[in-house]
């Protein structure tokens, strides 16, 4: 009779809990519910998601604390437009949105544009006119920040106090600082960096980019491009012993008035530079170094080409003398770096994807985990998908009227499809044109030919 009891209470007991699981995350809808966000936030609860519908809110939102989601439709349908239709607008009075109370990783915030805030004196920081993180470590996804300043740094974004957000899928951009970290500033933070674009931000000082004193981040397949300093560091600036990992980076296209148009290193500063690409930044070097302290950085299987002035100064002896040959037979450093044109898709129109002939593809370290093609890791953020593309099907020739037609079916991921002719069928073909189209025509006389397609990304 006892152990029935017992089963009985034990049964009740879990339902009890199970039903306490069940509804406690709620959904509270943004205009829906309550006509702004931070009225959302404020009802919130731990878990809960304030979901945001379309439309620009100008708000300065603070999470207080609170580890919920808030979010556009892009969390609930992956549509990336949400993220540009659904936007928070500081209305240049200070922060747009604050972690400043321990937040942690379930703390997130997705798929917005996070625009127009200004971070300047009077009761709040002068830092991070875009997002400000203190002592706290949200998760920051499927952003734009954009059009941010800050009165001295991190106008795009600013981590500090121990700081260490998960920022992922974020493209942060035309954010100005007058001190410094035009994109980004971390004092005292070790932020994970990935998959993001850091691009067209200014800083008045130091590091357009992306600034980082005293600081551990990684930065991993990001790309840090068209940024610009008045000092030194147009795409990165290292100081008071900060110790990055750059793996899987473009730096390009990046400017300083003095010294290190790429990356700067001082105050005994240290980055582990591994797979990336530093090109064509303006100012003095690819990289500089600081003679008076500036630090050892590690750089290895990466590529440096034609950065103003050089590409490295102040690195070790060996690094940048080319006495070797890579596995691709790229002649390169005995630390596997090359000095090659990374053949980019279209720099001047802002995509640095590698072509097909890059030097860059399969030219990463070798223990680095295998690209999505299953192929060795390729230099920069972005890989060359090597997956072959199948072949064009379903082709058909027609011949009317003195006019050669063909058509075929469209293939998955092709960029551009060449047509090759020939007099006869087993030699001979040379490429007649290239179309993005999936047919093509041209005239013909009496005489017979032959015809194949091939496909490219």
């Amino acid at each position: 009779m006892r152990k029935r009891l017992v089963s009985k209470i034990f049964i009740v007991l879990f339902t009890l809990v199970f039903f306490a699981i069940y509804t406690f995350a709620t959904t509270i809808n943004i205009p829906a519910d309550y006509t702004t966000i931070q009225a959302g936030i404020d009802v919130a609860v731990g878990y809960d998601t304030v979901l945001v519908d379309t439309g620009t809110y100008v708000e300065n939102l603070n999470f207080g604390g609170k580890n919920i989601t808030v979010a556009s439709y892009y969390l609930t349908t992956e549509d990336s437009n949400y993220i540009e239709q659904t936007i928070i607008d500081g209305d240049q009075d200070g922060h747009v949105i604050a972690f400043n109370n321990e937040e942690d990783t379930t703390a997130v915030l997705a798929g917005f544009t996070v625009r127009n805030g200004y971070a300047y004196s009077r009761s709040l920081p002068n830092y991070g006119g875009g997002i400000f993180c203190s002592g706290a470590s949200p998760t920051l996804q499927h952003l734009i920040v954009k059009d941010n300043a800050a009165n001295l740094s991190g106008g795009g974004i600013y981590c500090y106090n121990g700081a260490s957000p998960h920022i992922s899928y974020v493209i942060i951009s035309n954010n100005t600082a007058v001190e410094g970290g035009g994109g980004i500033y971390c004092d005292e933070a070790s932020p994970l960096v990935e998959h993001s674009m850091i691009s067209n931000n200014s800083a008045d000082n130091y590091g357009g980019g992306i600034l980082l004193s005293n600081a551990s981040p990684s930065l991993e397949y990001v790309a840090i491009t068209g940024n610009s300093a008045i000092n030194e560091g147009g795409g990165v600036y290292c100081s008071v012993g900060a110790q990055p990992d750059i793996i899987n980076a473009t730096i390009t296209n990046n400017s300083s008035g003095t010294d290190g148009g790429g990356i700067y290193c001082t105050w005994f500063s240290s980055p582990n530079i591994k797979n990336t690409i530093v090109s064509d930044n303006l100012g003095n070097y690819g990289i500089y170094v600081d003679e008076d302290g500036g630090g050892n950085p590690s750089i290895e299987y990466s590529n440096f080409y034609n950065n103003g002035s050089g590409n490295f100064y102040g690195v070790q002896d060996t690094i940048g003398v080319n006495v070797t040959t890579n596995t691709n037979g790229d002649t390169c450093d005995v630390y596997y770096n090359i000095q090659l044109d990374p053949l980019f898709a279209d720099a001047n129109n802002g995509d640095y994807n590698l072509t097909e002939n890059s030097p860059c593809i399969d030219a990463g370290d070798p223990a680095s985990p295998l690209d999505p093609d299953a192929t060795f890791a390729d230099m920069g953020a972005y890989y060359y998908d090597q997956t072959p593309l199948i072949p064009p099907s379903n082709l058909n020739i027609e011949y009317n009227g003195g006019t050669v037609t063909i058509q075929w079916d469209p293939v998955t991921g092709a960029g551009s499809y060449t047509i090759y002719e020939s007099d006869s069928p087993y030699s001979g073909f040379s490429e007649v044109d290239t179309t993005t189209n999936t047919y093509w025509s041209t005239g013909a006389g009496a005489e017979k030919k032959f015809y194949y397609i091939t496909v490219k990304k």
